[in-house]
């Protein structure tokens, strides 16, 4: 989005925008790391269940397909009525969730249904969403924002594994998977910086007059509304872009106007 039609309000390149960047790199870090430590879980379901390789496999197999088909369908869909942070926190939780009820797994068909299916759309829906604010707080910067962002994948691939390998050492696989859920819900930390932009344009928003001209709308101060109401305006361009709290008019273009 180039920076002329940006919002005025959201920090964008400073600010706010770094600390949202932290708190993606923290959740990349640990989620990721965890998902590129499934070689350690692939053997301890091997030693523990006894199941073939092919079986195995399929959990894995069966977590890509439902991350995709989920991922698919929120961005289309779901986002509408469901907030960033919200999705990521939901998602962190039912991740955590489907690590501890392996926990009591009996059998490699459990995992299947614990691990593939409750894991795989908790990384839909926190991988994509943090991609989508961090283009809403970055633009001249963007770049290396999702380039720090994308490097928590290798931290966490060079961080998780040796932790995870002396976990499961210490405590075997159903303790070891209790802990890993433990560690996923720390990535909680991280998505708590995850402030939506509708943070900072959800008051003093621009209401359009049936002439064409945007209103300009103080909830503050209420008793004074109906008298700046009436003196005071804002003209803006006349684009459908003055709509959207996200997407302003180019602000060279608009000017404060008092009605005759």
């Amino acid at each position: 989005m180039p920076a002329d039609t940006r919002d005025a309000r959201v920090p964008v390149d400073r600010g706010w925008a770094w600390m949202v960047l932290i708190g993606s790199l923290l959740v990349s870090t640990i989620t990721v790391g965890t998902e590129k430590s499934y070689g350690i879980f692939f053997i301890e379901f091997l030693r523990t269940f006894k199941g073939t390789v092919f079986m195995t496999v399929m959990i894995n197999t069966i977590m890509t397909t439902v991350y995709c088909f989920t991922a698919a369908s929120l961005l289309l869909i779901g986002f509408k009525r469901l907030s960033v942070r919200a999705s990521v926190f939901l998602g962190i939780t039912l991740g955590a969730i489907g690590y501890g009820i392996s926990s009591f797994a009996t059998g490699l068909e459990y995992l299947i249904a614990s691990q593939s299916i409750l894991i795989g759309l908790g990384h839909a829906l926190h991988n994509p969403p943090i991609f989508m604010l961090l283009g809403e707080y970055f633009d001249k910067k963007k770049g290396l924002a999702n380039a720090v962002y994308i490097s928590g994948n290798s931290l966490g691939g060079i961080i998780m594994p040796p932790l995870y390998r002396y976990i499961f050492d210490q405590y075997g696989l159903h303790g070891g998977l209790i802990l890993t859920a433990g560690i996923t819900l720390n990535s909680l930390v991280g998505a708590a910086f995850l402030r939506p932009t509708k943070f900072y344009t959800k008051y003093g928003q621009k209401k359009t007059c049936g002439n064409g001209v945007a209103e300009k709308e103080n909830p503050i101060n209420q008793d004074n509304s109906q008298e700046k109401d009436s003196n005071d305006c804002f003209e803006g361009t006349g684009d459908s872009n003055t709509l959207y709290p996200l997407i302003s008019t180019q602000r060279g273009k608009q000017h404060v106007c008092k009605r005759g």
